[in-house]
């Protein structure tokens, strides 16, 4: 929601797919000048739906179409993984609204043969480099340790100022809330460390782009600990995430949720 606001607002036309599948039908079915491709959908991921557009075989339209990875990490091993996959450029998560303009500007041109475009005249250009929030291992410069539960500025910042948009966006997360802890509660009673972490992975992402800090880093240690196969110590983090979000609902709904 949060990017075709945005991406609406440059001038482009934005076509959505939850899921790989869906991604690989719309580029069987349309021309497109670029795909944010995100690592972490369910049904297909990012890193197989690449795999299928950039096979000759395959049915989609434009097999050098420019992917761009959206992905909650920002390690130099993970922008390895997606150059692998076969995509063209990295976006981490939380998007940084001029990180996103550049490469919009890198990779959509109008000379392209599947009808790319540029932005409107009109549209609104990115201001300021603003920090974009937490990103592993890169602090913004002024987050200090506190973390706190929501930076209700930073999260309406991101949005463009858009008030509506950021409570529409709270709002759905809101709803999803026992969904994404339910999903975490299954894959510990399975003991599948595997589907924790990518669990935790989507969780943290969805928090970061909230700037809901706290349940950021408690997502985020039970992602570590999955991926180190901890599935003892990811338990015991279990109350402290139902926490995380007993507090992400109770700040959201004061932000205008409910």
């Amino acid at each position: 929601m949060v990017i075709k606001s945005i991406l609406t607002k440059f001038g482009y036309l934005v076509h959505l797919a939850k899921n790989g599948h869906e991604a690989l039908q719309a580029l069987q079915d349309n021309d497109y000048a670029l795909v944010l491709m995100d690592c972490m959908m369910p049904r297909m991921n990012g890193y197989e739906a690449t795999a299928v557009i950039r096979d000759p075989a395959s049915a989609v339209r434009n097999h050098a179409i420019p992917v761009i990875a959206l992905t909650a990490n920002a390690f130099s091993e993970d922008r390895e993984k997606c150059r692998l996959a076969g995509m063209d450029d990295y976006l981490s998560k939380p998007l940084d609204v001029d990180d996103l303009y550049a490469v919009l500007e890198k990779w959509v041109t109008v000379d392209t043969q599947f009808g790319s475009r540029l932005p409107a005249d009109n549209a609104a250009a990115p201001g300021p480099r603003e920090c974009a929030g937490p990103v592993p291992d890169v602090p913004c410069p002024n987050a200090s340790a506190r973390a706190e539960v929501f930076d209700r500025a930073q999260f309406v910042r991101r949005n463009l100022g858009d008030l509506e948009l950021s409570r529409a966006v709270a709002a759905l997360f809101v709803r999803g809330i026992p969904e994404y802890l339910a999903e975490i509660r299954t894959t510990m009673t399975a003991g599948d460390t595997r589907a924790l972490g990518e669990s935790a992975h989507r969780l943290k992402g969805a928090a970061a782009n909230l700037s809901l800090l706290q349940l950021y880093e408690t997502a985020r240690a039970i992602e570590k600990s999955a991926a180190a196969g901890g599935m003892a110590q990811s338990e015991q983090l279990l109350p402290e995430l139902v926490l995380r979000f007993d507090q992400a609902k109770d700040v959201l709904k004061g932000f205008g949720t409910a």
